[in-house]
């Protein structure tokens, strides 16, 4: 018998995009949740906080628009998931 982990972070869909993707996030307890996007060479690109989540799925949607609301140039992002102490973290395809 195992213990489930807290959260499961989904590949966000669809996925490449090019106007607007969901972050799917299924969590097994209540858990605050803030969810980062990043460039491929790790430079910030937007904070996207989703606050103190419910047990179940959660779909958080990305415009692909930066901190400043700009659209970000195509390439490869990444998302991450920070759930109290537990960061998760996939790669997304933005094209324009």
């Amino acid at each position: 018998f195992t213990i489930p982990n807290t959260a499961y972070l989904h590949q966000n869909y669809p996925n490449p995009f090019n106007s607007s993707t969901e972050i799917i996030l299924q969590l097994m307890q209540k858990s605050d949740v803030e969810i980062e996007i990043f460039d491929i060479s790790g430079k910030f690109v937007k904070k996207i906080v989703a606050g103190n989540l419910d047990i179940g799925q959660h779909k958080i949607s990305w415009d692909g628009a930066n901190q400043a609301n700009r659209t970000v140039n195509s390439g490869v992002y990444i998302y991450v998931c920070n759930i109290g102490d537990k960061s998760l973290q996939r790669k997304m395809l933005f094209l324009k």
